[in-house]
């Protein structure tokens, strides 16, 4: 009785992730995946969360302004710390641009491309 509901519970999970990407159309700022903000490159993903029924950023990520390598984000609860691992630059609190000023930008910048 186990494996018959782990092997329909399987198939069923098989329909329904196959049907998520089918119902999901591309909207146009989808390929909005990277900017440069202040003085940094960021890249992004776009996902779409089924539940909220809504697109979501993800995976925001800093470039090194010196070399275009990807930060290593070494922040803590209280003060932001970015480290390149390629020039071995360090930049903190004055010098870091804050992932959520810039995500808080690139919605902005979505929702005025829309309106466009």
């Amino acid at each position: 009785m186990f494996i018959v509901i782990v092997v329909l519970l399987k198939k069923l999970n098989i329909k329904f992730e196959s049907g998520k990407t089918e119902n999901i159309k591309l909207p146009s700022f989808y390929s909005y995946q990277s900017d440069t903000f202040k003085k940094w490159k960021w890249t992004w993903e776009l996902e779409f969360n089924h539940y909220k029924e809504k697109w979501s950023i993800t995976n925001l990520s800093a470039y090194c302004p010196r070399c275009d390598t990807k930060l290593l984000d070494t922040s803590s609860y209280y003060s932001l710390h970015y480290r390149c691992p390629r020039c071995e630059r360090h930049y903190s609190d004055y010098h870091a641009e804050n992932p959520t000023d810039i995500q808080a930008i690139i919605i902005d910048n979505i929702k005025r491309q829309q309106r466009n």
